[in-house]
């Protein structure tokens, strides 16, 4: 093999190496699917107008996120007397 060859194979096996390894990527989609349910929960919440003051920084619904976390459009309705009933009892607690 010449040294052209020896080269070529040492740079195509150091691109190999910089691939992401398996568990890399599971991390990665773990943490995405993670902020995921963190933004469509930011979003049920400020749909509830619960007053939160952080509600001017919650952005836009994301249809990826929401894609990702698996809701399909009957979840919003859903979720409005389980959260009712919660905030119901924080307030009795205030």
């Amino acid at each position: 093999m010449s040294i052209v060859g020896v080269t070529e194979l040492r740079h195509r096996i150091d691109k190999l190496r910089e691939l992401p390894t398996l568990p890399h990527m599971v991390q990665k989609l773990a943490s995405t699917l993670q902020t995921s349910i963190v933004h469509v929960a930011d979003i049920h919440v400020k749909g509830l107008a619960c007053e939160n003051p952080g509600d001017s920084l919650v952005p836009p619904l994301s249809f990826p996120a929401w894609d990702l976390v698996g809701l399909d459009e009957t979840a919003p309705a859903a979720c409005i007397p389980k959260a009712s009933d919660k905030f119901a009892t924080i307030d009795d607690c205030l």
